[in-house]
């Protein structure tokens, strides 16, 4: 894909997103990164890798003058950019134009509920709550402090290891990587 036809894609992508006059802000990314890695090992033998990595990203932002709501999709592959493995993933002018619709979903949406009630959450979710709530405050540098000016401190202490009960009895989480 020439960069003229990606400048035409994009500008497609574009046109697709404006259905209102409350779209306030479009981002569209056609990202190409190419590495060359070259390994090499004592006995000798040697391996030179390349790699394509395609990030295409797109967002909007709606505003009805009182609030604001974004919605973004960026899906991520290796690979060549051209027009089938755009389509593949989605990022076509129907997908512009559905982020569009969610974004001013957004702005009439009654907040969420505060109530006290149960959810259900996907497996995808409830794998990032868990690693956002449990995951980082574990992470020994935070607790040390290594992290302080980018992500912030852990409540957990480094004399809390093996003694903390963290959450209820309920709760059972193993972590393995």
């Amino acid at each position: 894909m020439s960069l003229q036809e990606r400048f035409d894609y994009m500008h497609w992508l574009d046109a697709a997103m404006v259905i209102d006059e409350r779209i306030k802000d479009r981002h569209i990314v056609l990202a190409n990164m190419e590495r060359q890695r070259y390994f090499l090992h004592c006995a000798g033998a040697e391996q030179i890798q390349e790699t394509h990595l395609f990030l295409p990203f797109m967002e909007v932002t709606a505003s009805n003058g009182k609030h604001v709501q974004s919605r973004s999709f960026g899906p991520y592959m290796q690979g060549a950019i051209n027009v089938e493995t755009m389509k593949a993933l989605a990022f076509t002018p129907e997908t512009a134009a559905l982020l569009s619709g969610e974004a001013l979903e957004l702005l009439s949406s009654p907040n969420c509920p505060s109530d006290v009630m149960d959810i259900l959450l996907s497996p995808a979710q409830m794998t990032l709550q868990i690693h956002e709530s449990i995951g980082h405050p574990l992470e020994l540098d935070r607790i040390l402090g290594d992290e302080r000016n980018y992500a912030g401190w852990s409540f957990v202490e480094l004399s809390d290891f093996g003694k903390l009960q963290y959450g209820s009895s309920l709760l059972n989480v193993l972590g393995s990587s």
